[in-house]
């Protein structure tokens, strides 16, 4: 087999009915599929270590697993961006069920950065100890927000808090 090609359809207003099928295909060359340069990062005993890892990195999201000869492999992507170069996996050894390898690709993340949103950690915690210390009502917890070095939230990302 020579190669893949996929097919686009070329209509022409000006072009009747009665001409043959193949008079408006024209084939295009299938995009190349990018090889990923992967480098070792770490070594686990357990699957379960391996995965609590990369949880607590907070960068990568489970995209889907594949089993191969000699190992199982769970996928990881970017959190941000699906189509970012920076992907990680985990390979779990089934010939040795003592060894798990994190492996990351040499590329960086290419990819804007995404504001977040919602109400920023230090002023949660600080609603937090309003909300312990009895203040209830968002007027009066907005009130003292105010009064201390924090981003104060909108009244009604407070209530949805």
């Amino acid at each position: 087999m020579a190669g893949k090609n996929s097919q686009t359809l070329n209509f022409d207003s000006e072009s009747s009915g009665d001409e043959s099928n193949n008079s408006g295909i024209e084939t295009q060359p299938a995009k190349r599929r990018r090889i990923l340069d992967w480098h070792y990062v770490k070594s686990y005993c357990t699957k379960q270590e391996a995965e609590e890892f990369i949880k607590s990195d907070n960068q990568w999201v489970y995209k889907g697993r594949y089993h191969t000869s000699d190992a199982e492999v769970l996928n990881y992507v970017c959190r941000s961006v699906d189509s970012c170069s920076s992907k990680c996996h985990v390979m779990w050894l089934l010939l040795d069920n003592t060894s798990v390898i994190l492996e990351k690709t040499t590329d960086k993340h290419d990819h804007v950065s995404i504001p977040k949103t919602g109400i920023e950690a230090a002023t949660k915690s600080e609603i937090k100890k309003l909300l312990n210390s009895g203040v209830t009502q968002p007027k009066l917890i907005l009130r003292s927000l105010m009064g201390l070095d924090v981003k104060v939230p909108t009244k009604t990302q407070l209530t949805t808090f």
